[in-house]
């Protein structure tokens, strides 16, 4: 429960102290607003409207009747009245607090981490890599995504890298039944389109569509393979 001490030093922070008649206090949703009247005598606070949008401070730690303190809900204009002797005749003091600000929502729960994506295809000691095509169609593909698959240039970094049998250029048709569980895999990886490219290596592993020209695919090799 919230102590005088740490009220009277909230209240001096937000400048929330006040003795009106009848004037508007700022205040926002989840921030004390401190009401302190002039009337003598056991002063007695009334909630006019909005009662539901305030929550009272317990009064038994304010040892001062004529100060009121609570903590604002929601925004909107809600009258709070207090009455008291002044000048040995029964009288009261009317204050108006309008909060604005946006009600302050339940606490988020933290954001899961994002889970790690599995690999298309289990990592090898050597890169492997392999294109898929569909090649009574390779005619009606750009002439520049033909040489991407053709291309010596690409051939001859592929023979260096992976070695004669590390990749291979495959019709999507192709019976791989009888070749190693990684070609297997590699050939069983969904795919949204024709040409395409499955790339792994012992640490990472890629496939997505053939890119359209010989330099971005020799683009793409070196970043998975070195």
């Amino acid at each position: 429960m919230l102590t005088l001490r740490f009220l009277s030093i909230a209240a001096a922070i937000l400048a929330c102290i006040a003795a009106a008649r009848g004037e508007d206090l700022p205040s926002k949703p989840g921030v004390p607003v401190v009401l302190s009247s002039k009337l003598a005598g056991d002063v007695l606070w009334v909630v006019l409207d909005g009662e539901q949008d305030l929550i009272a401070i317990d009064r038994k730690h304010l040892k001062d009747a004529a100060t009121y303190i609570a903590v604002p809900q929601r925004p909107g204009l809600v009258r709070v009245q207090a009455i008291g002797i002044d000048d040995g005749k029964p009288a009261f003091e009317l204050f108006r607090v309008k909060v604005e600000g946006l009600t302050p929502g339940p606490p988020q729960p933290p954001t899961p981490p994002e889970p790690t994506p599995t690999p298309p295809v289990p990592p090898v000691a050597k890169l492997t890599v392999l294109i898929v095509e569909e090649s009574s169609r390779r005619s009606a593909l750009p002439a520049s995504q033909i040489a991407a698959m053709t291309s010596p240039e690409v051939r001859g970094w592929l023979n260096d890298k992976c070695g004669v049998n590390g990749w291979r250029l495959l019709d999507k048709d192709t019976d791989v039944s009888k070749a190693s569980e990684w070609w297997q895999q590699a050939m069983a990886v969904p795919r949204t389109g024709l040409p395409w490219i499955v790339i792994s290596s012992a640490t990472q592993a890629y496939s997505g569509p053939l890119p359209a020209t010989v330099a971005e695919v020799l683009a793409l090799l070196k970043k998975y393979g070195g």
